[in-house]
């Protein structure tokens, strides 16, 4: 597993069970001087994770808590030369959400583990030290595990997508339930908006398709048709992909078969006439003709 996630001043690259975040660019320069060289970070050394959002105007940042430090206060000046926090842009945010969602569930591995972050160290280039490299063998299996944990989590919360949707203004958090599809717009988290949590629920049963079309480079617009309301998001196209397959499966598992088309009845007028040629003919007798014609008469 390698993962690559690009911020502003720096970028952080996952793995197998180690974080690195690196110093490249003009930004990391001008923040952190000749000090350039990549932090490695143990991931079972990760005790916490914070983000600040990024806006249209300002830049985002995700910082790392390691070894059971406090969280120390920061701001726009700090947060720039902290040695465990990677400031992002906008077009970023999707990603380092996606991210920050991961950490979490690392974090709470760690704690389910019993985990103790502060015996594993972090360094400069030197990789692993301590009692790390005496765990090395059990941290080799660390990531399956945090992904058969997410799996079980959302099994046993019967969720069967969970997304972020790109929408105007902030991003909103899908989830999609066999009984229902939820999407939350988080409160925004600045002291300059009132904007406050978000959130729309539709029962499955309502909706009845679910299309998808291309939007941009890196994005697909979805929407499902309800009765009485459509609904769109904006995923990147792997989750756009995911989220159309299982709404279309629940669409589909809950749709009545079709009608089967009704039973053509004959013409008993057409009928009567045939039957009167068959008499003429000499194939039908006549007391044949009346008791048949009688029997057709009476489904009129």
């Amino acid at each position: 597993m390698l993962t690559t996630y690009k911020g502003y001043n720096g970028e952080i690259t996952i793995e197998e069970v180690v974080l690195t975040i690196s110093r490249t660019g003009l930004a990391a320069r001008a923040a952190f001087g000749k000090n350039l060289e990549p932090v490695v970070i143990p991931l079972q050394a990760i005790s916490g994770v914070r983000l600040k959002p990024a806006t249209r105007l300002m830049n985002g940042w995700l910082h790392l808590l390691v070894g059971g430090e406090e969280a120390p206060e920061l701001v726009a000046s700090t947060a720039t030369s902290n040695s465990h926090t990677v400031l992002f842009t906008h077009k970023n945010r999707g990603a380092f959400d996606e991210l920050h969602r991961w950490l979490e569930t690392v974090i709470a591995k760690n704690v389910a583990d019993g985990v103790n972050a502060s015996a594993f160290h972090v360094t400069a280039q030197g990789g692993h030290v301590g009692r790390f490299d005496r765990l090395t063998a059990k941290a080799n299996t660390f990531i399956a595990q945090v992904a058969e944990s997410e799996t079980a989590r959302k099994q046993d919360a019967g969720i069967l997508f969970e997304g972020t949707s790109h929408d105007s203004g902030r991003n909103a958090k899908v989830t999609l339930y066999s009984d229902r599809l939820e999407r939350v717009k988080e409160a925004k988290r600045s002291s300059f908006s009132s904007a406050r949590q978000d959130v729309e629920v539709t029962p499955t049963r309502s909706i009845t398709s679910v299309q998808a079309t291309k939007d941009g480079l890196s994005f697909t617009k979805v929407t499902a048709y309800a009765s009485g309301n459509n609904i769109s998001f904006r995923f990147r196209h792997d989750e756009a992909s995911k989220f159309k397959d299982a709404l279309m499966a629940l669409i589909l598992q809950g749709s009545p078969p079709p009608p089967l088309p009704p039973k053509q009845q004959p013409d008993v007028m057409d009928q009567l006439r045939k039957l009167a040629e068959l008499r003429e003919a000499g194939v039908v007798s006549e007391d044949e003709f009346l008791a048949k014609k009688a029997e057709l008469l009476a489904r009129l």
